[in-house]
């Protein structure tokens, strides 16, 4: 059989057997959607119908690996000069995009504050970055609950924490309360779709696309950044250490930084 032929070409050029069942399940998966026909009748139009189903459950870098896997198959088979005609001379496959960034860097939340138009978009803005609260514990958060040198997060599943208050966010407090801003029963005195939407406005007006996840995104990111991961797991207040996982970013700068920052040189 063919694809036997072809997984064990990849198996003898060290592919590991991951990739291996991944692109044989792909294949399989093109091999049932044309039917039992000969591969020499694949023409480029069958795969554009195949990318068209994809494209309708599944995401578009997950359509391209699948493409991808189907395109080395007959890439394969046009090497073996088993089959000349090679579709995918036609066919062009976008290569994957990287996933947007959810996280903000400096210069982009100095942005965003500027764009800021009221006390009570300013100090929404900054719960989120300074502190990493989500939309629900803004709208829960109550005057008693600020503190000189914390803040009394009411969280999911009505788990009430304390997590400390950086200083621009203490002094955003201090003025937006004694200004008299907060709300009657709320600090915020805003529903949870209004924060949202209030984070959404002001960064459009910034010329970006914000949320109130993205916001505590941009906390954790940062906290990782100056100091480790069990300090942002608790300061983002998760159970299990493998959510804050995900606020790693193996960006260009953390790179060169950690490399620059070695405990020894050459003398």
């Amino acid at each position: 059989m063919l694809l036997d032929e072809f997984l064990d070409d990849l198996t003898a050029q060290g592919k590991s057997p991951d990739t291996i069942q991944s692109f044989k399940g792909k294949i399989l998966e093109f091999a049932r959607f044309v039917g039992e026909v000969d591969v020499a009748e694949i023409s480029a139009e069958d795969i554009e119908r195949w990318r068209r189903t994809l494209r309708r459950r599944m995401k578009e870098n997950s359509t391209t690996a699948y493409l991808v896997a189907v395109r080395c198959f007959f890439n394969w088979l046009e090497r073996k000069k088993i089959y000349e005609a090679n579709p995918f001379h036609i066919v062009k496959i976008k290569r994957a995009q990287d996933p947007p960034r959810e996280y903000l860097e400096p210069p982009e939340i100095n942005t965003l504050f500027a764009h800021c138009r009221s006390p009570k978009e300013t100090l929404i803005i900054a719960l989120g970055v300074f502190a990493g609260l989500r939309a629900i514990e803004m709208f829960r958060l109550r005057v008693e609950d600020v503190q000189p040198d914390k803040l009394t997060v009411h969280g999911k599943g009505d788990k009430i924490e304390d997590v400390p208050i950086n200083p621009s966010l203490r002094s955003l407090l201090t003025v937006y309360i004694v200004g008299g801003f907060a709300g009657p029963e709320t600090l915020l005195g805003f529903s949870r779709g209004h924060i949202r939407n209030v984070v959404i406005n002001v960064g459009k007006r910034a010329g970006m696309k914000v949320s109130a996840h993205i916001l505590r995104h941009t906390f954790g990111t940062h906290t990782i950044r100056v100091s480790d991961l069990e300090t942002a797991r608790v300061l983002l207040r998760h159970s299990d250490i493998q959510t804050t996982a995900i606020y790693l970013h193996t960006d260009a700068r953390r790179l060169r930084n950690t490399v620059a920052d070695l405990p020894y040189t050459l003398n």
